[in-house]
C-alpha cells in the first residue's frame, strides 16, 4: 500500500491530508468522501511500507481485542494504538483507522493493507470469526493460531531450506560429473593419446546414477509444477489427483486443512447453528477440495442428510467422529481434534522429509565424488605411471 498527499477543498479551506491507498484512483475516492479532491500526488518513502512481524501483529491484535471486547469503538481503539504506540504498530493502526472512517469493516481494512502486515491465512480467521459476531474473540483466535503456527515452523521445518538446497547441489553436482566431466575426459587428446582409458564401472556407474539422478529431479519439479503452477488455475482437480498421492498430500495440503478446521471449529464454539457455521467455512476457504467439501456439507445439512459423509476427503475415521457427535459443542471439539490433526501430521510429514532429503543429498554428493575420482583421479594416475614407466 503506497501513501499519497491528497489537497482537498473544504468552502474556502483547502487542506493537505496523507492518505493509504493502492492506487492513486483509490486515493482519490478516499479523499472524496472528505471533501473536493484538487490534486493527489504519491509520496515516496521506504518508512511508510505497511508491514508487520509477528511479534508486532500479536500486540496489535492483542490490544486492539482488549479495546475491542470493553465496547471501545474499532475506530477510537486505532486511534489510541496510533497515538500511543510508535513505529510499525503506529503506522499499520492509523492505515486501518483511515480505511474503517472511509467506509470499510476492519476486515476489509487488513485486506485492503495487504498480506505484508495481515498474512492470508491469519486473516482468514478473523474473516471466519468476525462472520460470528465477536472481533474481539477472533483477534485473539488470530494470535493463537499464529502462535501454533509459528511452533510448527520452528519444530518442523527447522533446517528444511538448508536441506532441501544441500539435496539440489547433490543433484547438479552429480549431474555435472556424469554429464559434463566425464564425457570431456573421454573425449580429451592427452588421455587418448596416454592410453588412460574410461574404465568400464565408471561408465557404467556414471549411466546409473544419471537417471536416479534425472528421475529425482523430474519428481521434484513436477511437484512443483502441481503445487505453484497447476494448483492455482485448478486447484480443486489437483487437490482430488495429490489426495492419491501418499506422503505428498499430508506436506502439500495438512496445513491448509488445519486452516480451514480450525476457522470452523471456531465458529461452532461462537454459538453457530452447523448449517450456518458450514456456510461461512465455504465462503472462507481457499479454493480447492476442502471447499467443495464445506460446500457438499452445507448441501447434505440442508437435504437433511448426515453432513460428516458428504466431505470426501476426510479420513473415515474422522468422519465416523463426526457422525458420533450429539451436540455443537461435541461437534466443535471433533472438528477442533481434526484440526489439531491436520497440524500435527503436516510436523510429522516434514520432520520426516528432512532426514530423507539430507540423505538423498549425502548420497548424490558421495556418489558424485566417486565417479569424479573415477573419470579424473584414476586416468591422470595411469597418465603418470605410463609417462613413468616410458622414462
Amino acid at each position: 500500500m503506497a501513501t499519497f498527499a491528497a489537497r482537498i477543498k473544504n468552502g474556502s479551506k483547502i487542506q493537505t491530508v496523507e492518505v493509504h491507498a493502492t492506487s492513486a484512483e483509490d486515493a482519490r475516492l478516499q479523499a472524496q468522501r472528505q471533501g473536493h479532491v484538487m490534486s493527489v500526488k504519491r509520496r515516496w518513502s521506504l518508512s511508510t511500507a505497511a508491514t508487520l512481524g509477528r511479534g508486532d501483529r500479536a500486540m496489535l491484535f492483542q490490544r486492539l481485542a482488549a479495546m475491542i471486547g470493553s465496547r471501545v469503538g474499532t475506530g477510537e481503539a486505532l486511534r489510541l494504538l496510533h497515538d500511543t504506540f510508535r513505529g510499525r504498530i503506529s503506522r499499520v493502526a492509523g492505515q486501518l483507522r483511515q480505511r474503517i472512517e472511509n467506509g470499510d469493516s476492519l476486515v476489509g481494512a487488513m485486506e485492503a493493507v495487504g498480506p505484508a502486515a495481515f498474512p492470508e491465512s491469519t486473516l482468514a480467521i478473523i474473516r471466519t470469526g468476525s462472520q460470528a459476531g465477536n472481533m474481539a474473540a477472533a483477534l485473539k483466535e488470530a494470535v493463537r493460531f499464529e502462535q501454533e503456527n509459528e511452533a510448527i515452523k520452528k519444530e518442523s521445518a527447522k533446517g528444511l531450506m538448508p536441506t532441501l538446497g544441500g539435496f539440489a547441489a547433490g543433484v547438479m553436482t552429480l549431474l555435472g560429473t556424469t554429464l559434463y566431466v566425464v564425457p570431456e575426459m573421454e573425449a580429451s587428446p592427452m588421455v587418448q593419446q596416454m592410453g588412460a582409458g574410461q574404465l568400464p564401472w565408471v561408465t557404467l556407474t556414471s549411466n546409473i546414477l544419471t537417471w536416479v539422478a534425472a528421475i529425482s529431479t523430474f519428481f521434484v519439479v513436477l511437484a512443483l509444477v502441481l503445487t505453484k503452477v497447476m494448483r492455482p488455475i485448478i486447484p480443486a482437480a489437483v487437490d482430488r489427483l495429490i489426495i492419491r498421492i501418499p506422503f505428498f498430500k499430508d506436506v502439500v495440503l495438512a496445513r491448509k486443512n488445519y486452516i480451514a478446521f480450525y476457522g470452523l471449529a471456531i465458529l461452532l464454539r461462537s454459538g453457530l447453528r452447523v448449517e450456518e457455521a458450514l456456510r461461512l467455512s465455504r465462503d472462507s476457504a481457499e479454493r480447492g477440495q476442502t471447499k467443495n467439501d464445506f460446500a457438499a456439507a452445507l448441501q447434505a445439512v440442508r437435504d437433511g442428510r448426515p453432513w460428516p459423509n458428504a466431505m470426501t476427503s476426510l479420513h473415515p475415521t474422522d468422519q465416523a467422529a463426526l457422525g458420533t457427535s450429539q451436540d455443537r459443542s461435541q461437534v466443535a471439539d471433533s472438528v477442533e481434534a481434526i484440526a489439531t490433526q491436520y497440524r500435527d501430521i503436516y510436523r510429522i510429514r516434514v520432520e520426516q522429509l528432512m532426514p530423507t532429503a539430507q540423505l538423498g543429498a549425502a548420497l548424490f554428493l558421495t556418489a558424485s565424488g566417486v565417479v569424479l575420482f573415477g573419470a579424473v583421479i584414476l586416468p591422470l594416475l595411469q597418465m603418470t605411471e605410463a609417462a613413468m614407466g616410458g622414462m
